[in-house]
């Protein structure tokens, strides 16, 4: 008995040896998963603080392409990129490698003033738009982003991106900043023949078809118009783009000017005789570049040109304002810029076979500040009223612009009448009669101004029985946006 007892006794120490060593095993597993979890929690951080800052930096680059095109600088050609930048040089020389160059980012962005240095949820950034060594404009950006603050980063990534400059590319065939009636049976075709009004959408009669969308961000009453795409179609949509049309930004395609006067004069694309126009606006002072219309030598005194009748100017406010008719059937192919005038396009000139490549533009007269609530005193003059039945599509030198109108447009071709290329509109436009458009139609409608050809308030209507096609795919010279061509992290 006393045998039994004593190995039990023995026993019970082997146990609390064995429950130690269980214990101090536990604890080291324990150890090295705390130590694991605790490791892989600090890995995960940097991997969050490493994204973070990429993000932040990314944000600067969206940024500064917002801001570039905003506040783009338009010169002769219209597409140099803006002279805006941060006051930063590039070296001289190349850089060694990408450490250096990511080095010489970040110095400059630590250096930079504290007004630089952008604040978001993430993190902070600045960026760096650099001129050459020269001091010319680069279409290089630096973006430094830090996280999580540029003081005390944890994680700091730089990323260089290089830009150029996109024309507008429309999704409608029809697009108005203000109100849009459909009144005629006129179709809106092809793959992106829709059409949207950023004010309110009316349709009456019948027969109408669009082949798209018809979408407003006001009220929708399309009446007897047939829709394509119901899920798309409505009131209460968002906005969309209309980007500003204003006829000077294209006149450095003008072969030639016709002047208030009567006078026919070189324009700046002009390349046969006398030297083309090259007289500056010395009244713009916000691009000292910017060319004067009607400042080139003398191709006509007055009367007839090239299928242009002058039919003669008037005098409103102390301003000459030109009125110049095509009615000739011989398509007199080119650019022509009306310099304060508008045009009436009553002949028939060009066939399927040979269209008449012109592209033509009407700058009307304005002073004021303009906006959709005031339009006082409103545009003078910038007219294109279209009555004829050309077989039309514009010049190669202005593509694909067809027409420009400082103020508004009025489309009234017969049913021999087919147009090809972009209708851009200051005001509004009214499109009727029975021809073809192949392309699309676009409305500043910023105001209306009292006594126009399209007087009906800030609304335009498209009330024909013909149609406007358009398969996507044209890229316009306005509205123009900074685009990255090249994304590189240092």
């Amino acid at each position: 008995m006393n045998r039994l007892v004593a190995r039990l006794r023995n026993e019970d120490g082997m146990s609390m040896i064995m429950v130690i060593g269980m214990a101090g095993i536990f604890a080291v597993v324990l150890a090295v998963l705390t130590s694991t979890s605790i490791n892989g929690l600090r890995q995960v951080r940097r991997e969050r603080q490493s994204e973070q800052s990429l993000h932040v930096a990314d944000s600067g680059i969206d940024h500064t392409l917002f801001k570039l095109t905003q506040n783009r600088t338009a010169t002769v050609d219209g597409h140099t990129p803006t002279t805006w930048n941060t006051g930063e040089q590039l070296p001289s020389s190349a850089f060694a490698d990408v450490p250096s160059e990511k080095a010489w980012a970040v110095g400059l962005a630590n250096a930079a003033p504290a007004s630089r240095v952008i604040k978001t949820a993430e993190g902070e950034w600045v960026v760096i738009k650099p001129k050459d060594a020269s001091g010319n404009p680069t279409s290089v950006i630096y973006s430094v982003g830090f996280v999580p603050t540029r003081a005390n980063p944890a994680r700091t990534r730089v990323v260089r991106s290089e830009y150029d400059f996109a024309g507008f590319s429309p999704s409608a065939a029809v697009l108005t900043d203000g109100s849009l009636e459909i009144s005629g049976s006129l179709d809106i075709t092809g793959a992106n023949g829709s059409a949207h009004a950023n004010g309110n959408i009316t349709g009456s009669g019948s027969g109408a078809d669009v082949a798209g969308y018809l979408s407003a961000v006001g009220t929708y009453t399309p009446g007897g118009v047939n829709v394509g795409n119901t899920a798309l179609s409505g009131g209460g949509m968002p906005p969309k783009e209309v980007p500003l049309v204003e006829p000077r930004d294209f006149y450095q395609f003008s072969q030639y000017d016709l002047c208030p006067n009567g006078q026919v004069k070189a324009g700046p694309a002009y390349s046969a005789g006398p030297g083309a126009n090259t007289v500056v606006d010395a009244s713009d002072t916000q691009n000292p570049k910017r060319l004067l219309p009607c400042g080139g030598p003398t191709l006509l005194g007055t009367n007839n040109y090239r299928g242009w009748d002058f039919a003669g100017s008037s005098i409103d406010g102390g301003i000459t304002l030109g009125r110049w008719r095509y009615n000739d059937n011989t398509a007199y192919d080119g650019v022509y810029y009306l310099y304060r005038g508008s045009a009436d396009i009553s002949g028939n000139p060009g066939e399927d076979a040979s269209p008449w490549l012109a592209s033509i533009i009407a700058e009307p007269y304005f002073t004021g500040a303009e906006n959709h609530s005031n339009c006082s005193p409103g545009h003078k003059a910038g007219d294109i009223d279209m009555s004829g039945g050309p077989d039309l599509r514009y010049s190669d030198l202005a593509a694909p612009v067809t027409f420009i109108a400082g103020r508004d447009l009025s489309f009234r071709g017969n049913g021999s009448a087919s147009a090809v290329g972009a209708f851009l509109v200051h005001e509004q436009f009214d499109i009727s009669g029975n021809a073809t458009i192949d392309g699309v139609v676009i409305a500043n409608d910023l105001c209306n101004t009292t006594g126009s050809p399209v007087d009906q308030g800030r609304l335009s209507t498209l009330t024909g029985t013909g149609g406007i096609n358009y398969n996507g795919g044209l890229e316009l010279p306005i509205g123009v946006v900074a685009r990255i061509t090249s994304w590189l992290e240092l």
